[in-house]
């Protein structure tokens, strides 16, 4: 018999892809680590390339050009994509799949709806489609000591 797959609720590096239906895109490099802080490395556009933002019991630090500044995650507006990409992964965290099940959930994030697309056999995310905007996950790795792939 199979062992029951369950989306991951430990550390990961991920690359990440953001789409919004305004038609901006972002890329950056997405590790969540054993306390259960995000932080987003942006890669693309260039105007965001280099830009460092983490999100930790309630809080956010942002890094660019040699600038840091810390604020409450409350002073994020609603539906901000990192704050809502954080929220999504930690509310699906160690959720299980059902085999022969569609390798997918949907949760609610606040006012917003969303749905999780997640690999059959790994459980590792695929892609979250928000009303606003979607995330593809175009590397994935359980392991912080070994980059995505």
């Amino acid at each position: 018999m199979r062992e029951e797959i369950r989306v991951p609720a430990g550390p990961f590096r991920a690359v990440v892809a953001i789409r919004s239906q305004e038609a901006f895109e972002a890329a950056a490099d997405l590790v969540r680590d054993a306390e259960g802080k995000y932080t987003f490395f942006f890669t693309r556009p260039e105007s965001l390339a280099g830009m460092e933002m983490s999100l930790e019991n309630g809080a956010v630090d942002m890094r660019y050009l040699g600038l840091s500044s810390g604020f409450r995650e409350d002073a994020l507006p609603d539906g901000a994509p990192i704050k809502a990409i954080a929220s999504a992964l930690t509310e699906a965290a160690g959720e299980p799949l059902i085999e022969g099940s569609s390798p997918e959930l949907s949760l609610s994030n606040g006012a917003d709806s969303l749905r999780l697309e997640l690999d059959p056999d790994t459980g590792f995310p695929l892609k979250i489609s928000f009303a606003s905007f979607e995330v593809e996950f175009q590397s994935f790795s359980a392991d912080l000591a070994v980059p995505p792939s």
